[in-house]
């Protein structure tokens, strides 16, 4: 350092013992400023040898400075420096300098934000600076590149990327190759889990840990610098963002895979329906194909009677059908699953044991099962309902498959209606040129599961006039027994 330099530096430092509002030791400030001025003569336009100097000086003695007082230092620098250059230059190269200037403190304080508050990172990154190393070899991974890239001034025996539960599991290992100056990948062996293990559980004080996410972190075994460190939690503060990044786009991929995946099977549900000749066929494609693309492995549907207040089954899906016809169970035994009469959402239940009466409990081995609902907007009580289950096997329902179920029973509705609509003309008038007032009273009682000799008290009529009534009735619907009938009325909306 020439001899006018060194006047100058003494008697920058003597003015600067005049300074006020300086906090820290004075001895370790001033040493601050003359490492300062010395990086400034010596590195002339090197900004970048600068900065890792000056980012190198701050993570050594970080103790002894804090950043208030750092950041009045630089201040301090710029307007003397400036001071004296425009005393001893002309104006046009004085303000080339001063411009210089400005850019060597710009440096300075960035750096400074970056050392003293890590938020910093959010807006600001500290280049690593780069090795010697070329790295050509298209194979490796970024996380060996990432580490090659970095110039390390301490000694590591490996760095890696460890998953921590529920087991511990190697993500990316690398050891320091003497040879080469450089990280080399290892393979994911067992014998590297045991030694990782008894390491993390000795708490050697050479091991040096970062959480990059939930159950992983940037382990690193050595003895590095304060520099290397301070890289390391760089480079942690870099994983830690790639693992957010992958977790935010997983997470997308996966809601536009649901979407396409409901999308999908509401097409299908709709291509059904859109086939169904009759409201019979509506029925068929509710129970089977609602089941099949839900992922469910048996259904049942109910059709409500109003008249009567109660659920007859129509149909079943890998259940016996006849088993299903011959339900015919009241309100009155629905009290304990009464919220679905009242609402147009799926409902799941965890255990039905005390919820149906149990014969049927046991007869159908139902465990967990879900009911949903198929009404109309305007209508104070649904059509039909819909029982779905995984076959007697306990399950729980999730969102998607919850609103997958919604979407398709809203389309099963709409169809039904439509259907319905279609034989208005029976509906108006339902026993016209079908069955007289007496075969209704029978047929209706039928529904509700009465027996012969129960219909007949209730009419006041013979058992065998019942018996005939029944005949009447199978034969004008064209059906094969009781459960028929009952099923082929509901269908022709005559009960």
């Amino acid at each position: 350092m020439a001899h006018t330099q060194v006047e100058e530096i003494v008697s920058w430092i003597i003015s600067f013992n005049e300074i006020k509002q300086i906090n820290q030791d004075r001895n370790a400030l001033i040493h601050f400023l003359a490492f300062i001025l010395d990086q400034f003569l010596r590195s002339g336009n090197n900004l970048a040898s600068l900065k890792q100097n000056f980012q190198s000086y701050l993570i050594e003695n970080q103790h002894a400075l804090n950043a208030q007082d750092a950041l009045t230092v630089v201040h301090y620098f710029e307007k003397n420096v400036c001071t004296l250059i425009e005393q001893r230059l002309p104006m046009d190269e004085a303000q080339t300098v001063c411009k210089h200037i400005f850019h060597v403190v710009e440096v300075l304080h960035d750096t400074i934000i970056y050392i003293y508050y890590p938020s910093a990172l959010d807006q600001r990154y500290v280049d690593l600076p780069p090795s010697s190393l070329v790295i050509e070899d298209t194979m490796h991974t970024p996380f060996l590149a990432m580490l090659n890239q970095v110039k390390w001034t301490g000694e590591w025996s490996w760095i890696g990327l460890i998953q921590l539960q529920p087991d511990i599991q190697i993500l990316e290992m690398a050891i320091w190759n003497q040879d080469t100056g450089s990280f080399t990948l290892v393979g994911k062996h067992a014998s590297w889990n045991k030694k990782i293990m008894d390491t993390l559980e000795k708490k050697d004080a050479f091991i040096f840990r970062i959480g990059v996410a939930l159950t992983t972190e940037l382990v690193a075994y050595g003895s590095g610098t304060k520099l290397d460190i301070h890289r390391l939690r760089q480079i942690g503060e870099w994983l830690r963002r790639a693992f957010r990044f992958t977790m935010y786009l997983e997470d997308t991929l996966s809601l536009k895979d649901q979407k396409l995946q409901l999308y999908d099977a509401v097409l299908q549900f709709d291509n059904a329906l859109l086939q169904c000749d009759d409201v019979w066929d509506v029925f068929e494609v509710t129970v089977e194909k609602g089941a099949q693309l839900a992922g469910f492995k048996r259904s049942a549907l109910f059709w409500y009677t109003m008249i009567t207040k109660t659920f007859q089954g129509v149909h079943g899906y890998n259940v016996p059908i006849e088993s299903i016809r011959s339900i015919h169970i009241t309100l009155e035994n629905l009290v304990k699953v009464r919220e679905v009469l009242e609402t147009s959402h799926p409902v799941f239940y965890e255990d039905m044991a005390q919820r149906l009466p149990k014969h049927y409990v046991d007869e159908f081995h139902l465990t967990s099962l879900i009911f949903i609902p198929l009404r109309l907007s305007n209508d104070p009580r649904p059509l039909a309902v819909l029982l779905i289950d995984q076959g007697g096997t306990p399950f729980t329902l999730d969102n998607e498959t919850r609103v997958l179920l919604e979407r398709l029973m809203q389309r099963a509705t709409q169809a039904i209606h439509y259907h319905l609509k279609r034989i208005d003309h029976l509906t108006k008038t339902p026993a016209a040129g079908i069955l007289n007032l007496r075969e209704q009273q029978v047929l209706s009682y039928i529904a509700e599961g009465l027996s012969t000799n129960e219909i007949a008290q209730q009419l006041y009529i013979s058992e065998h006039t019942v018996n005939e009534y029944v005949r009447n009735i199978l034969k004008k619907l064209e059906a094969t027994n009781r459960s028929h009938a009952v099923a082929k009325a509901m269908k022709l909306r005559l009960i």
